[in-house]
């Protein structure tokens, strides 16, 4: 084996100074950025509709600006196993502020590239609670859209999606966050 094979072998796999995965093709190196800031608008978009009530999903007189609860309508009207659950969470303040706060910190943090571990944490939150709800699905036994953005989450954390075209490099090399690595 030439020095040059054996040198390429040992530097894919993973990248030391990260710790994460390296990722050297020039079509991953586009395609996980495109896809960690799609991903975090939708979580971003979420928060901003039920924030303002831009009359997408949520209407002007049903935003949080309006006085109206973000988790009252969708909970409230669950059907599922846990329905009993979810139903006694709605329209909760407890509820509602860690429900905005996760949309609107998992959004930002996946447009960012900043703390992208802890976005896929708060999005399996977040995306976990409205899975369950939705229990048993009506098209699919075992997946749906939004147990396809948890893990989506996981595997852009995995793969170090926020050290490229984002702040996540910047931000790894912060004292804290280097004594820390869980907050990449």
């Amino acid at each position: 084996m030439s020095a040059s094979a054996s040198t390429r072998r040992s530097a894919a796999p993973a990248d030391a100074a990260s710790s994460t995965p390296a990722v050297t093709s020039r079509g991953t190196r586009l395609l996980l950025p495109l896809t960690r800031i799609a991903l975090g608008f939708v979580y971003l978009w979420a928060f901003i509709d039920k924030l303002f009530g831009l009359g997408v999903a949520t209407p002007p007189d049903g935003s949080v600006l309006a006085g109206q609860s973000p988790s009252a309508g969708y909970l409230g009207h669950t059907e599922g196993a846990l329905s009993g659950v979810f139903r006694a969470m709605a329209g909760n303040p407890v509820v509602d502020v860690l429900f905005m706060l996760g949309l609107g910190a998992v959004g930002i943090a996946l447009v960012t590239g900043v703390c992208v571990h802890l976005a896929a944490l708060g999005a399996t939150f977040v995306m976990g609670g409205i899975y369950l709800s939705a229990l048993p699905l009506a098209n699919n036994p075992l997946v749906d859209e939004h147990l396809v953005y948890i893990l989506l989450g996981w595997l852009l954390a995995a793969l170090g999606a926020g050290r490229i075209a984002g702040f996540g490099t910047r931000w790894a090399s912060l004292p804290l966050v280097r004594r820390h690595p869980w907050l990449t």
